[in-house]
């Protein structure tokens, strides 16, 4: 799935599109959204542990 494709159907399924850079590695402490999430990740790579 290309990133226009993903935007967009975020967009019809009602999710704000936020765009995040972090350059390097990034730990953030446990925690937890009272909404759902919906990730793409373009470049580098993303571990959740649950």
């Amino acid at each position: 799935m290309d990133r226009q494709t993903f935007e967009a159907e975020l967009k019809r399924d009602g999710y704000d599109v936020v765009t995040n850079t972090t350059p390097g590695v990034k730990v953030n402490p446990e925690h937890s959204h009272p909404f759902d999430v919906r990730a793409m990740v373009v470049k580098g790579a993303l571990t959740l542990t649950s």
